[in-house]
């Protein structure tokens, strides 16, 4: 029988070895994307929220993406007035403030 730790590093293996026709690479999150910051400024009548998103997908839709994470943020903590989202492929990037698209939606608006 296979230790914890064993069958850890197995399973570990195993998805590292998922095609990469399905999109993904192999990182320890394999979530379509990962919110790395997020900072949240308001007021009694606005409020304003900011997302840094590492995609951990290879090919991808940036509309889609887009609205995938906004669907995600409103769902945990409900719609800002002001939402601006940017998109990053690795923590590099991110670091060296490098997105690879970024967007505001406003509450009352679709762009």
């Amino acid at each position: 029988m296979l230790k914890k730790m064993e069958l850890y590093l197995l399973l570990l293996v195993v998805a590292c070895f998922i095609p990469k026709s399905a999109g993904r690479i192999c990182r320890k999150n394999l979530r379509e994307f990962e919110i790395f910051q997020s900072i949240k400024i308001g007021s009694d009548n606005f409020e304003r929220t900011s997302l840094e998103v590492i995609i951990n997908l290879e090919n991808y839709d940036i509309d889609e993406m887009f609205d995938a994470v906004k669907s995600y943020q409103i769902r945990l903590n409900g719609e800002s007035d002001e939402l601006n989202i940017r998109l990053y492929r690795n923590k590099g990037d991110l670091f060296l403030s490098n997105p690879v698209a970024e967007k505001t939606f406003y509450k009352d608006s679709d762009e």
